[in-house]
C-alpha cells in the first residue's frame, strides 16, 4: 500500500530549538518529530495523545521538515516581495529541501506490478476514506481504503464502457433485417469493450464489475433488437398492406357473391406466398409474425364478405335470385 498511501509532511515554521539526541548530536527533523509521537502528556491531555496515535496509526510514511524564519526584525514586513538573495540562507537551504524531496517522491500508482498511474480523482477518493476515518475514530485497513477506491474507479469505468457501447452499437443503420447481423455486432463491440474494461480497472474484484458491464451491454443490445424488431414488424405490415389494397381493387366485386369467401381466402394465401418472396431478406419468424398481425387487422373484412356470401347463399337457396 505504500505505493497508494498518503505521506505525511510536516512542516515546522520559524523554528529555531537546538534539540539534541541523548548522545549530544544534534536530532534529525524526522527523528526529533517521532520523539514528539511516541510522548505522552498524561491525563487531561487525551486530545493531544490521540492526534499523535491518529497520525501514527493512518500515516506509516511520515517525513518532517523544520524551516528557519525567512528574514530578522523589521525586514519580516516585506519579506513577500524578497527574492531568494534577500532571505536567510538557512530558510532558503530548508525549502529546497522540503520542495526536492516532493518533487522526488513517486507518483501514485495503482499496483506495484502493472504500476498504472492513480487518477486524482480516485487519490480524492482514497483520501475521503482516511478523513472519514479519523473524524469518526475508527480504525483503517489501508486495504479497504484501497477497495473503495478501486469500487469508485472500476464503478466509473463500468459507466463508461456500457456507454460507449450503446454509442457503438446504435451507430448501426436500422431496420436491420436480419437478426444475426445485430448480435454479431453486439458481440463483436461488447468482446472490444470488456478488453478494454479489464485493461484499465484496478485489481479489485474486476469479474464481478465485468459481468456486471457485461449484463448492462446485453440489456441495450436486446432492447436495440427490440426497436429494431418493431421498425421491421412496421415494415412488413406495410408490405402486406400493400399488396391487400391491390388485391382488393382488383377483386372487390368478385367477393360479393355466394362464393366470395372462398375467393377471398384463396387471394389472401396468394398475397401471403407473394410477401414471403418479396421479403425473403428478412427473418422468417418476423414474416410471420407480422402475417399473424395482418389476419387479424382483416378479420372484420373477412366476417364481412362472409356474411354477405351467406346472404348470397340464403336467397339462391329460397329462388330470389
Amino acid at each position: 500500500m505504500k505505493i497508494i498511501t498518503p505521506i505525511f509532511i510536516l512542516c515546522l515554521r520559524d523554528f529555531y530549538l537546538e534539540v539534541k539526541d541523548e548522545d549530544g548530536t544534534e536530532m534529525s527533523p524526522d527523528k526529533y518529530f517521532e520523539k514528539c509521537l511516541s510522548m505522552s502528556d498524561g491525563k487531561g491531555k487525551e486530545k493531544i495523545d490521540e492526534t499523535r496515535e491518529c497520525i501514527k496509526n493512518y500515516f506509516p510514511r511520515r517525513k518532517c521538515f523544520t524551516l528557519a524564519q525567512p528574514a530578522m526584525g523589521k525586514k519580516l514586513a516585506k519579506v513577500d516581495d524578497y527574492i531568494d538573495d534577500q532571505l536567510n540562507d538557512e530558510f532558503v537551504r530548508d525549502c529546497n529541501s522540503l520542495q526536492e524531496y516532493v518533487y522526488a517522491c513517486e507518483h501514485k500508482v495503482t499496483d506495484a506490478v502493472t504500476r498504472a498511474p492513480i487518477k486524482g480523482s480516485d487519490f480524492e477518493s482514497f483520501t475521503q476514506t482516511y478523513v472519514a476515518a479519523m473524524r469518526t475514530g475508527s480504525i483503517l485497513s489501508y486495504d479497504k481504503a484501497f477497495d473503495q477506491v478501486s469500487i469508485f474507479h472500476n464503478s466509473k469505468l463500468v459507466v463508461t464502457s456500457v456507454h460507449e457501447f450503446e454509442t457503438e452499437l446504435k451507430k448501426m443503420d436500422i431496420p436491420v433485417k436480419r437478426k444475426t447481423d445485430i448480435a454479431g455486432k453486439a458481440i463483436e463491440i461488447l468482446n472490444i469493450k470488456l478488453k478494454q474494461l479489464r485493461a484499465k480497472m484496478y485489481p479489485y474484484r474486476i469479474d464481478i464489475f465485468e459481468d456486471k458491464a457485461m449484463k448492462k451491454m446485453k440489456k441495450i443490445a436486446d432492447e436495440f433488437r427490440e426497436q429494431n424488431s418493431a421498425l421491421v414488424l412496421h415494415i412488413l405490415l406495410e408490405a402486406l398492406e400493400k399488396l391487400h389494397n391491390v388485391m382488393i381493387k382488383q377483386n372487390e366485386a368478385w367477393f360479393d357473391a355466394k362464393g366470395g369467401l372462398e375467393l377471398y381466402s384463396e387471394n389472401i394465401g396468394y398475397i401471403k406466398e407473394g410477401f414471403h418472396r418479396e421479403m425473403e431478406d428478412y427473418d422468417e419468424d418476423e414474416r410471420l409474425k407480422a402475417i399473424i398481425n395482418f389476419e387479424k387487422s382483416i378479420n372484420d373484412e373477412k366476417l364481412e364478405i362472409a356474411f354477405r356470401a351467406k346472404l348470397h347463399e340464403d336467397r339462391e337457396r329460397k329462388g330470389d335470385i
